[in-house]
């Protein structure tokens, strides 16, 4: 990715500011050209995005439309040690929203905490069989 200085902004969208700190952010169109297989971004769009040149990013495509996404994904890669490990968990678990941990404390009280993959699967499958033998069949009109 190659961040550089340019002012050119699509017709009809914010304007960049004189500054790196715009009031809102959230939507800005830059024009630019594909090259070579590759996209430039204006070294102010880069600021700020907070990436710089040699930074990956992800690209989405949606609906037609190219998402540029900067990849931060260093921070929430579990570590390969064990006790690195072990404290990035207590670091994501002590960072959970409160609703989460509330889940936590409900599956804890209830037992279903231990469950294995295998057991949470059968139970579905005979939730999703019984709401099947429920279900009215249609008749087809004659």
């Amino acid at each position: 990715m190659l961040c550089f200085p340019s002012e050119e902004v699509v017709a009809g969208t914010q304007p960049p500011a004189r500054s790196p700190k715009i009031s809102n952010p959230t939507f800005m169109t830059f024009r630019t050209k594909l090259q070579d297989g590759r996209i430039s971004l204006p070294s102010r769009l880069c600021t700020l995005a907070g990436v710089s040149d040699g930074d990956r990013v992800d690209v989405t495509l949606v609906q037609g439309r190219f998402v540029v996404t900067p990849r931060r994904n260093a921070a929430t890669t579990a570590p390969a040690n064990r006790t690195e490990r072990q404290v990035f968990l207590r670091r994501l678990r002590a960072e959970a929203p409160d609703s989460l941990k509330a889940m936590w404390a409900s599956s804890k009280r209830h037992g279903t905490d231990k469950m294995t993959m295998r057991e949470i699967d059968s139970i579905i499958a005979e939730v999703r069989a019984e709401q099947a033998a429920k279900k009215p069949t249609k008749q087809r009109a004659k």
